[in-house]
């Protein structure tokens, strides 16, 4: 999954923004919905959603990230970058894996209490009544005991997920700005590129130093 370009511009540095805000975000509602269960109805499925999107972005932006590599100039940094996206690809996808499971959970439960109230109600057979109370019963803690593993999966995934993608991006600015900074001069300004010139520049040698000034001042004069 290569994407070179985006509107005539390079598909990397625009991709690799879409992880960089939506793992964090899906991190927040994982630890959310640990601390409060109750808010899984309303966040499992969007929290899901996000975190789907997030792994998808993440393949396309590793794509488009050596579709790039092979038009620069190869280095120490840009190789150390390329591995360790490598390294977050694996903790993304499973971090979306384990949401999804936690909203297809959330999903069940809510389908299970939905379907066997009524049942309980309509069956005439106390018989009827007590195997499905007790099937409730057995169902509601394993249930919970799935929800609470998913849940702690889902925050330790969140967090690593989250600190390899800022060690991707961060190793992936290095790489972006490293040779930008050591062309600097001691102003902080770009050194031109034609040559090397001094850290005054081109301009520096056009302009008369002040013992010529002074000297032509005078021959002038006399």
């Amino acid at each position: 999954m290569e994407i070179q370009s985006i509107g005539g511009l390079p598909a990397h540095p625009l991709i690799v923004h879409m992880p960089v805000v939506l793992v964090p975000l899906a991190a927040i509602g994982a630890v959310l919905m640990a601390i409060r269960p109750s808010w899984r109805r309303a966040l499992a499925v969007p929290t899901a959603v996000i975190a789907t999107v997030a792994a998808i972005a993440t393949q396309l932006a590793i794509g488009s990230g050596e579709a790039l590599e092979h038009s620069v100039r190869k280095s120490d940094l840009i190789e150390t970058h390329s591995q360790i996206a490598e390294q977050a690809r694996p903790f993304v996808f499973l971090f979306a894996l384990v949401l999804i499971a936690v909203a297809a959970l959330d999903w069940y439960s809510r389908r299970q209490e939905s379907s066997s109230a009524p049942k309980a109600q309509d069956d005439t057979a106390a018989g009827d009544v007590q195997v499905v109370t007790r099937q409730r019963q057995t169902a509601r803690p394993r249930t919970a005991t799935a929800a609470i593993v998913l849940s702690v999966l889902s925050v330790l995934l969140g967090i690593g997920a989250t600190v390899q993608v800022y060690r991707t991006g961060h190793s992936g600015a290095k790489a972006t700005w490293n040779e930008t900074t050591e062309q600097r001069d001691s102003t902080g300004w770009l050194r031109p590129s034609g040559g090397e010139g001094g850290e005054g520049g081109g301009t520096a040698s056009t302009v008369p130093e002040r013992g010529e000034s002074g000297e032509s001042g005078e021959s002038g004069g006399g």
